[in-house]
């Protein structure tokens, strides 16, 4: 009967706890509302601003599948053009040359909100099979610029649910990260990878 009433004060200790994380680079700027997508035009530097304790390129934002550690830490920027109906053209560069580029279509790929392009997350299992967490979960992602004109990033989640369908759970996190716009493109082998 003791370990019996130990376990219900246990639970009701772990229950009580949530978490809720948010990671922001130093001198973390807002973000400012975009008039035209023509203001997002430019080369930006891949590795973005972080907290310190962790690592964020664009290119794995952008590439989510195609990503993969060696290759996202090779790409040294990131070209942005806006096309017609508001499609927007992203090339991705190492030293050698444009190794990816892709169109981003408003309304497939994102929506402008709040004069900032929130990505439409592609479908998949909130918590995945053989996940320990059943519940639900939310969040988004969205991209634009701070106030000084660099690229900024904003990841939220939340999600709440049991672990192993004994212990409530809830929690979230933010990550925000910059990334430097440069003033001026780069013109060392930046050919786009359709082009011999």
């Amino acid at each position: 009967m003791k370990i019996i009433i130990r376990a219900i004060i246990l639970l009701t200790l772990l229950s009580d706890s949530g978490c809720v994380f948010h990671a922001k680079p130093q001198n973390n700027i807002e973000f400012a509302s975009i008039d035209s997508l023509k203001n997002i035009e430019g080369t930006y530097l891949n590795k973005g601003e972080t907290d310190g304790k962790s690592v964020v390129f664009l290119s794995y934002i952008l590439w989510p599948k195609e990503s993969s550690y060696p290759i996202d830490s090779l790409i040294k920027y990131v070209c942005i053009k806006v096309l017609e109906n508001n499609s927007i053209e992203a090339d991705a560069y190492t030293d050698e040359g444009c190794v990816r580029e892709k169109i981003f279509s408003e309304g497939d790929d994102y929506k402008i909100i709040q004069g900032r392009l929130r990505l439409i997350p592609k479908p998949s299992s909130a918590h995945g099979a053989g996940s320990p967490i059943a519940g639900p979960s939310s969040g988004y992602s969205e991209l634009g610029l701070d106030k000084n004109g660099n690229g900024k990033y904003k990841s939220s989640w939340f999600a709440g649910g049991l672990v192993y369908m004994i212990l409530p759970f809830v929690g979230g996190e933010t990550t925000e990260v910059r990334f430097v716009k440069l003033e001026k493109t780069p013109t060392h082998k930046l050919v786009p990878a359709s082009q011999p």
